[in-house]
């Protein structure tokens, strides 16, 4: 009987992309740095890769904790880190805000080499139930009507992608929203059920659907330009705001100066991991999509979203005090 079948389905992914396995006495750890406190899905694709990149390339796979100053702790931590191909930050599209926004990340996204996106996670717009919209359009003409902004809340507070993602919905829908920062998921998601604030763009997790499901909050949309199995029977923004389509992604990055030839070799192995049906089951677990984009679609995404958020920043004057 074969006692190490994820080896062995490692290995034919790897060879299958021609890529040399690593040799099984190496005895460098190879350390995947998140930046944010554990439990959250930046941890839970870590996790989901580690035991399947251990095998692919015969080396301990660590991953380290190293939250603070949303997220730019530790990928200024990797940034200025020796770049020997021993340690890899696995964040999400917080890596390119930051330094957008804040004084001083400690980094810039030019420090960094972007490898590979493993997973995405859709946008979706809830408002309170006792709202008098059923829909985006008509969250929009009840906004329009109101005498003063309707509050909005964000979890991760100013510069968070739900806090980005709702200037730009107030910007393109042409209405005025009030920002209400919280310091987490959980307290934002609790102020709209409660009335507190109206709405929150976010990602959906299973908390959200059973508040959905027991009425105490309505899921208006999916920030998509079309429909998405990941959010089934949920029209998209983007049939209200044509082009609307926003993302969560998590992807791995290394430190810009390490060796094109290592770089090469750890996205090989990292698309060969999320070619392996147990990762790709456990990210659909923990709620988002495998999807394995390489290095040169990463950093034109990477380019891309860095210059239509820095327009988003600076037309709604946003800042970090």
């Amino acid at each position: 009987m074969n006692r190490h079948p994820s080896r062995r389905t490692a290995l034919a992914a790897l060879t299958f992309l021609g890529l040399p396995a690593a040799r099984a006495d190496d005895a460098t750890p190879l350390r995947i740095v998140v930046p944010t406190p554990p439990g959250g899905t930046n941890d839970g694709v870590a996790r989901a890769l580690q035991p399947a990149l251990q095998a692919l390339l015969g080396r301990t796979v660590i991953v380290d904790y190293k939250p603070g100053a949303a997220g730019s702790v530790g990928s200024a931590q990797v940034a200025r880190g020796k770049p020997d191909g021993s340690t890899l930050l696995l964040n999400n599209n917080a890596v390119l805000i930051n330094p957008l926004i804040a004084r001083d990340t400690g980094y810039a996204m030019a420090d960094l080499a972007p490898l590979v996106v493993a997973a995405t996670a859709p946008l979706v717009l809830i408002c309170n139930a006792d709202l008098p919209a059923t829909d985006v359009r008509g969250l929009v003409a009840h906004a329009r009507q109101q005498s003063r902004p309707l509050a909005y809340a964000s979890a991760g507070g100013v510069g968070s992608l739900g806090h980005l993602a709702m200037e730009r919905f107030a910007r393109e829908a042409g209405i005025q929203l009030l920002h209400v920062p919280y310091t987490g998921g959980g307290p934002a998601q609790l102020a709209v059920s409660s009335g507190e604030v109206a709405c929150v763009m976010t990602t959906l997790n299973a908390a959200l659907k059973g508040q959905v499901e027991a009425g105490r909050i309505r899921l208006l949309g999916v920030a998509a330009a079309r429909p998405t199995p990941l959010v089934p029977g949920v029209p998209p923004i983007g049939d209200t705001l044509p082009g609307f389509a926003l993302d969560a992604w998590f992807g791995l990055l290394a430190p810009a100066k390490t060796d094109p030839a290592v770089l090469g070799r750890i996205e090989s192995a990292l698309l060969a991991a999320l070619a392996t049906a147990p990762v790709r089951a456990q990210l659909t677990t923990i709620g988002v999509q495998p999807v394995a984009i390489g290095a040169v679609a990463f950093q034109a995404r990477v380019t891309e979203e860095s210059r239509s958020w820095a327009e988003v920043i600076r037309e709604r004057k946003i800042a970090k005090d």
